[in-house]
């Protein structure tokens, strides 16, 4: 670079001074013409030399330009085909939602998981800049009880899960020999519960589904929430129960729905 630039100048000078010659006319045109007619043909030269290599550095740059242009149109072209996918996915869900006739009964609002920690608790990217608030309800897209907020931040939220040992609501078990049967659903941890405090009179059978009742008002009535697992009756116990499987873990939470317009109880 330092030699290309010491060869332009050299070329600037000598072209100077052949200016001069010419102006001069005559006399220095005949004898300094004869002198630098070699001289003038090098540098002429040189100087187209020079400059196609400004001529190049200038085009390089021009195309290093449009080249960041392109990419940053090409990156804000991506940027818009993902939202455009994840609003078209975000429909499909809002679809199936719609379908178990809840979109009608509540006001929802999706949510993403983005992480799953310890005790029974998930995290979704929806906080109280989004309008949720503590003891909302959340269901999954099959309109599966999945838990509640137990927790906001300014953009994101912490949910409990039905599975939490905190967490105890009453339910209804949907039986084919009775009316619904009223009981009580306790969270055991770990992803597991517990049907309890079920009348000893009542005959409830493995596989009979789990609902959450009116009673309590910890969440809306009627939300499906499992199944009864195996029923444990015994004498000595004033109440009968059994194991329940919650029926949210039998599918992807990748992404949850929060009930806006309904607020629990304690």
């Amino acid at each position: 670079m330092k030699t290309r630039l010491k060869v332009f100048l050299a070329v600037l000078v000598v072209a100077a001074i052949l200016a001069i010659a010419r102006l001069a006319g005559g006399f220095l045109q005949g004898g300094f013409g004869r002198v630098f007619l070699p001289v003038e043909k090098v540098f002429w030269q040189a100087g187209k030399n020079i400059g196609g290599f400004f001529s190049g550095f200038f085009e390089a740059s021009r195309l290093k330009k449009e080249n960041e242009r392109l990419f940053n149109q090409t990156f804000v072209l991506m940027e818009e085909l993902q939202r455009f996918k994840t609003q078209k996915q975000e429909n499909a869900d809002l679809q199936d939602i719609m379908s178990s006739g809840l979109a009608k009964e509540f006001d929802l609002q999706i949510a993403q998981v983005v992480s799953q920690g310890q005790n029974d608790v998930l995290t979704i990217n929806k906080g109280e800049k989004d309008g949720l608030s503590e003891k909302m309800t959340v269901l999954n897209q099959a309109g599966v009880l999945v838990g509640r907020i137990k927790k906001t931040f300014s953009r994101f939220s912490q949910i409990e899960l039905i599975t939490s040992a905190l967490i105890v609501f009453d339910v209804n078990v949907q039986t084919a020999s009775s009316s619904d049967v009223l009981g009580a659903w306790q969270g055991e941890g770990s992803g597991k519960a517990q049907l309890k405090l079920v009348a000893k009179d009542k005959e409830i059978l493995a596989g009979e589904k789990i609902f959450t009742a009116a009673l309590g008002g910890s969440f809306p009535k009627n939300i499906l929430v499992g199944e009864i697992a195996e029923v444990k009756k015994t004498d000595a116990q004033p109440f009968q129960g059994g194991t329940a499987i919650p029926y949210f873990e039998k599918t992807n939470l990748d992404k949850v729905f929060v009930v806006t317009n309904f607020e629990g109880a304690q």
